[in-house]
């Protein structure tokens, strides 16, 4: 109105306005850096748990190419991970967002591993790496996200696993339970092996979901009922689930 701007308070309400502006002036890499910061964190996690490892690996292979965000190679297993570090969702569309991230991390594992369960192209690989190691045929791949939307899901065999619980699976094996002990560690030390299970095993996000119990919420509408199917957490299940499997007794 004239030069006026008329908005709805529930525009304002509803909207992020700090996010909006980071978003529309690409404020967000100038804060994070020319290095992604989650990559970095995890490269430091992965070195502390004795891997070799490489962030943003070029690669020419068979006519493809492309890059790897994180290959690591510990005890004859060689991971190949790539890292997603979508906005923090605050509505649907951002959930939406972080799904396309995570489809195409997907689109470039199914990639990743067919180039690289051929022998010959991992020893070109540990060969532009460095790494004085023969190829395997113990490959591992996973998803890594900055948010916990999607975590614990699998796309085409790759589980989406979410960053700060693997690096503590990585550097302490503990899982937060005031005090009582519960590891996931199979053994007092890490091991390659404990990072199968977190990614491909039954891992702890398995367990929390075990623990979900179908709820039904009922609404009346005219004489007619509509149902939702949802779910509750059941908090015993969880804890005497959680301490079966990592080393303690439910008491």
């Amino acid at each position: 109105m004239g030069s006026y701007y008329v908005i709805a308070p529930h525009v304002l309400a509803a909207s992020n306005l700090v996010r909006n502006v980071t978003v529309a002036k690409k404020l967000r890499d100038f804060v994070l850096g020319p290095k992604d910061r989650m990559v970095s964190a995890l490269l430091e996690a992965f070195e502390a748990a004795g891997f070799k490892v490489c962030s943003d690996v070029k690669f020419s292979v068979e006519g493809q190419k492309g890059d790897l965000d994180l290959v690591a190679w510990r005890d004859g297993i060689l991971f190949i991970l790539e890292c997603k570090n979508a906005y923090h969702p605050c509505s649907p569309h951002e959930m939406r967002n972080s799904y396309g991230h995570i489809k195409k991390g997907r689109e470039q594992l199914d990639l990743r591993r067919q180039l690289y369960t051929d022998p010959s192209n991992q020893a070109a690989l540990f060969v532009k790496l460095g790494w004085s190691v023969q190829p395997t045929i113990r490959i591992h791949t996973g998803i890594i996200i900055a948010n916990r939307v999607f975590h614990g899901a699998r796309f085409n065999g790759h589980p989406v696993r979410h960053a700060k619980e693997l690096m503590n699976v990585l550097l302490t094996g503990t899982i937060a339970d005031g005090g009582d002990g519960l590891r996931f560690w199979e053994g007092e030390t890490f091991t390659a092996d404990d990072l199968i299970t977190y990614l491909e095993g039954d891992s702890i996000v398995t367990k929390q979901f075990s623990a979900l119990e179908p709820y039904l919420i009922e609404i009346d509408v005219g004489g007619r009922k509509l149902v939702f199917d949802s779910h509750v957490l059941n908090v015993q299940t969880l804890n005497d689930t959680m301490f079966a499997s990592y080393g303690g007794s439910a008491t």
